[in-house]
């Protein structure tokens, strides 16, 4: 995220229930990997950045396992609420 701006590539999902705009996706054009989503929204506070934490490279699995995790329903755009099981993710 940090080398390599050029070579990120941008995708939108279609179809999307986001306004244009609103919400950016990054990947990487060799592996695929989601690792950056940026955008506006009001209900999370404005500008906000989501970073795919399995892409960074100098963290330790333990810093990961006691990372705080918040849950979003995207399978419902209710990125403000939790999906009701949250077990398998």
């Amino acid at each position: 995220m940090t080398d390599g701006r050029d070579r990120m590539r941008e995708y939108k999902a279609t179809p999307s229930n986001w306004p244009e705009g609103d919400i950016n996706h990054y990947m990487c054009p060799n592996c695929g990997a989601n690792f950056l989503s940026r955008g506006y929204l009001d209900f999370m506070g404005g500008n906000f950045w989501a970073v795919n934490v399995a892409c960074l490279d100098d963290v330790t699995e333990a810093e990961l396992g006691a990372a705080p995790i918040i849950y979003e329903d995207g399978k419902r755009d209710r990125q403000d609420q939790a999906p009701e099981i949250t077990a398998y993710l």
